[in-house]
């Protein structure tokens, strides 16, 4: 077959936020005002022993931050969106890059994508393959403003294995294959 023999597998699991993690990204992303901690209602909570959503949120003029457990989402609604003349991908793709690098966050190989014409996201690359998981979604207005970016770190990578892969023909036969 074309393409590697192997392939690494990995587990990728998200860690609680605590508020001094959560104060450490805010202040990162340029929040220097109070956070502020949602509760979720005693309807909504997960079943006992397990753990508690944590999600922590800041105000910054017309900026939002949400902060929790599974990511970061920056959304400033005093940026006009219009969604039907959206910034073209070569045009976006380097202000993304940019705006991230001002912030830290490109600190590993990546690949930028062109996801629809005008969304562009960023893979992590590891052993050169790109993660099935969107690091990065960010959306930038026709003026070249930050709209709207979510972050999906990969917070717990635990390596698994390292397994070889082979073709669909020869893992069909095998599968057609009586087992004794």
């Amino acid at each position: 077959p074309d393409g590697p023999q192997n392939a690494v597998v990995q587990e990728h699991s998200f860690s609680l936020v605590d508020e001094a993690s959560a104060r450490d990204v805010a202040d990162q992303l340029g929040f220097s005002g109070p956070l502020y901690v949602q509760r979720i209602a005693p309807e909504f909570a997960p079943p006992e022993g397990e753990d508690q959503f944590n999600m922590f949120t800041a105000f910054e003029d017309s900026r939002i931050l949400n902060i929790s457990d599974n990511g970061v989402t920056l959304e400033d609604r005093g940026v006009v969106m219009d969604y039907d003349n959206r910034l073209s991908f070569a045009a976006a793709a380097p202000l993304v890059e940019e705006q991230l690098e001002a912030w830290g966050l490109l600190d590993f190989p990546y690949e930028i994508k062109d996801l629809d014409g005008s969304v562009v996201t960023l893979q992590r690359l590891i052993n050169g393959i790109p993660n099935s998981q969107n690091e990065f979604n960010v959306f930038f207005n026709q003026e070249g403003e930050l709209y709207y970016f979510d972050y999906h770190p990969l917070r717990v990578v635990t390596e698994l294995g390292n397994y070889p892969l082979r073709p669909a023909e020869a893992a069909w036969e095998q599968i057609q294959q009586p087992s004794g």
